[in-house]
């Protein structure tokens, strides 16, 4: 019977669905304020909206006015300027809104909300109905429709790329829903969500209280690359999770990146798994995890910075999170732009703009997009990091419009360019604007 529900939900949801990827524009970040067994969290989360407020909008769900009150002290204490979040009174019962949240779908060029039917992981928490009917509260705070799946699911678990692809752990769905076919899951979720292809990984550490939620173990960088978590140490008992995450993924068909996980910490006599995958992309900064040691957070900030050229990088050291069971992601519930433009022959652009290479990293072709305001004389080159120009794309008049074209990693005289940084610049008129990407081999 509950295959035949999913069945006919598949099919009341299904249109033009499309699940946005994280790297898109956002119109804010949401969080839930921690209750009182949770409380050693609160200076952690006030740092984290802090640092999110200089970039968008924060949403804080709060209980009541006296942990409102207590909310906006802490994140003042922490630098964060109140004007840029926006408070909401609420019953809830956890502080990890990234797994009792929304999930955003584009549906027929308009914004819903899906919510999922939340359990507390399985039951580890009681009293959690409060937080099972969050998604539908916010979406009444932000008018948009709100459609319920019956099934139980985390977003902590779901990784999409916006272009039809979710990688997810099929031991999380396996313990929320004991009774459904990894087949039938397959199709509905295809169906509800516009998908053409699902990557499922298998397997999850002891440990793991979310019985292997995927942003934990692997992330989408891009459309077609995904970072997968390695540990340095090969002999770890979980290292295999990581490693057969990664050969699943690349025999999909994705770029892989290997994360280092370099070891663990001791706070307090807990055991801290050092994962600096759990980072929140938000407009213009990536923000992650930090641990306090020296070498591991800075090799992690230059592999960040490398994979993330045009992001600023943020790592925060919140081990009362990491004990909790999760990073700065797990904390976090960023939502979607409202509106999605669809580019035809009928509009024109707003500004001059120059785009994030599509993939970023990539190997060997990316696609450099543009817009034009105005019919303009424009030149686009690629530079090394040294300022050199390697190759001219585009040197011509063009007519105002929408625009792309790719670079296949070659130079003018059409010799492969070795991996590394490349600076891309536009000059359209009076318009000049430089981003970098990341070439890798």
């Amino acid at each position: 019977m509950r295959h035949l529900v999913l069945f006919f939900l598949a099919i009341q949801l299904a249109g033009q669905n499309r699940v946005p990827a994280e790297w898109e524009q956002q119109n804010a970040v949401w969080f839930q304020w921690p209750l009182q067994f949770e409380h050693w969290m609160r200076p952690e989360m006030a740092t984290t909206i802090a640092a999110v407020q200089d970039y968008e909008p924060v949403h804080l769900i709060v209980q009541n006015d006296n942990q409102l009150q207590q909310a906006q002290n802490q994140i003042s204490t922490q630098g964060g300027n109140l004007s840029n979040v926006t408070f909401h009174i609420q019953e809830h019962n956890n502080a990890w809104l990234r797994d009792n949240g929304p999930v955003y779908v584009e549906q027929n060029g308009e914004l819903v909300i899906h919510d999922m039917e939340f359990d507390s992981w399985g039951g580890l928490v009681e009293d959690y109905e409060e937080d099972d009917i969050i998604p539908s509260i916010m979406a009444q705070w932000l008018n948009l429709t709100s459609d319920t799946l019956s099934f139980i699911m985390e977003r902590g678990n779901l990784e999409f790329n916006g272009k039809g692809v979710l990688i997810t752990n099929w031991d999380c769905w396996a313990d929320r829903n004991p009774l459904i076919q990894q087949t039938v899951m397959d199709s509905t979720l295809k169906g509800i969500w516009g998908l053409d292809q699902i990557i499922w990984t298998y397997g999850h550490s002891d440990y793991d209280v979310t019985t292997g939620h995927i942003d934990g173990v692997a992330r989408f960088i891009n459309d077609s690359t995904v970072a997968v978590g390695k540990y340095t140490d090969t002999t770890d008992e979980d290292a295999w999770i990581y490693d057969s995450a990664a050969v699943i993924i690349e025999n999909a068909g994705f770029n892989i990146i290997r994360i280092d996980i370099p070891g663990y910490i001791n706070y307090y006599g807990y055991t801290v798994q050092a994962l600096y995958l759990n980072w929140l992309m938000i407009n213009g900064a990536i923000i992650g995890n930090a641990y306090n040691v020296q070498d591991w957070d800075n090799a992690a900030m230059d592999t960040l910075e490398a994979i993330f050229p045009d992001y600023d990088v943020v790592l925060l050291y919140t081990p009362e999170v990491n004990v909790s069971g999760g990073g700065i992601h797990c904390i976090t519930n960023d939502q979607p732009a409202e509106t999605f433009v669809s580019i035809t022959n009928d509009v024109l652009p707003m500004s001059f703009k120059l785009f994030h290479t599509y993939p970023n990293p990539f190997n060997p072709i990316t696609t450099i997009r543009y817009d034009l305001l105005e019919h303009s004389y424009v030149n686009v080159t690629i530079y090394d990091m040294l300022g050199r120009g390697i190759k001219t794309l585009i040197n011509q008049t063009q007519d105002a419009g929408f625009k792309s074209i790719q670079w296949n990693a070659t130079n003018d005289k059409g010799a492969p360019v070795s991996a590394g940084l490349y600076l891309y610049t536009i000059e359209a008129g009076q318009f000049r604007q430089t981003k970098k990407m990341v070439l890798l081999k």
